[in-house]
């Protein structure tokens, strides 16, 4: 929950953002596609570290990108750049936590518990 905060956190206060860095206030609401861009390129790196290491290791380090990268988007006083840098970081623990999901229920259900059974007389009828 708190990775998707951090996604979409500068979108309700983008024209004060704007005004306060003299910046297109278009700028600012596009640093939320930054997300969707860095997942695709991180998606496989993470699926590689959740089937190889586990759930515990993938959503740590998801867990540790996200507070890294929100620590640095608390900067944003300092520059606007630092802002987007936070929000690149963050956006690499995205896939980290929203495939792990899958990855757990994969290895909790078995493959019986996984889907539900047929009534072979409905399909009869």
């Amino acid at each position: 929950m708190l990775n998707q905060i951090c996604w979409i956190s500068l979108q309700p206060v983008a024209d004060t953002v704007a005004n306060a860095y003299s910046i297109d206030a278009a700028l600012v609401n596009t640093i939320s596609l930054v997300y969707m861009g860095v997942y695709l390129f991180m998606n496989f790196p993470s699926n590689y570290i959740l089937d190889t290491y586990g759930c515990r290791v993938g959503i740590l380090i998801g867990t540790l990108l996200t507070f890294a990268g929100m620590w640095v988007k608390c900067l944003v006083n300092q520059s606007f750049a630092l802002c987007i840098v936070g929000q690149m970081i963050s956006a690499m623990g995205q896939p980290f936590l929203t495939n792990a999901p899958a990855k757990v229920s994969a290895l909790w259900f078995s493959e019986k518990g996984v889907s539900f059974p047929i009534n072979d007389s409905l399909i009869r009828e």
